[in-house]
């Protein structure tokens, strides 16, 4: 009798689908919890990447110019009108070119005899974020960015030496 009582309890009580039916819920909460987590670390610290890339490609621009001609490194004469600010004369054509910081942009003059035709070759350059420094044949460039991604700030600072033709 007693073996037969046991066996024809069929099915599963309330009591054990309401703990099965928790541990899931608080194991997919988990899950859902480091996705979450995950997704906005990947978020930021692609961000941060972005923005360290692209300050080394602008000082590689500065630094020797775009496609390797154009830049610093060519100059034979170097002026420094103000801090953000710097012209350059070719030593390859004799054409007289700058860098400077116009709002939060970098901007690329080809030819400061020519009206107009300047680029930026960047944005996100934090407020007097771009300055130059001449010591001999040696120019410094320190370049600040920053950028805002989900409300969070990210800032790169980047230094380099210049040397140029003379």
């Amino acid at each position: 009798m007693i073996r037969k009582r046991m066996f024809q309890k069929r099915g599963v009580m309330l009591p054990e689908v309401m703990v099965a039916s928790t541990i899931m819920v608080l194991v997919l909460i988990a899950l859902v919890t480091f996705y979450m987590a995950a997704q906005v670390t990947w978020i930021e610290e692609d961000a941060q990447v972005t923005l360290q890339q692209n300050a080394r490609l602008v000082m590689d621009i500065m630094a020797r110019g775009e496609g390797g001609t154009g830049g610093i490194m060519e100059a034979t004469a170097v002026t420094l009108p103000n801090a953000s600010t710097v012209e350059f004369t070719s030593g390859i054509d004799n054409i007289e070119r700058s860098f400077y910081l116009l709002g939060d942009d970098v901007m690329y003059d080809s030819n400061t005899a020519v009206a107009g035709g300047d680029v930026s070759v960047a944005d996100s350059v934090a407020p007097g974020g771009l300055t130059f420094a001449l010591n001999g044949n040696v120019v410094t460039i320190n370049l600040a960015m920053q950028d805002q991604v989900m409300g969070k700030a990210f800032n790169v600072d980047l230094s380099t030496d210049v040397i140029f033709r003379n």
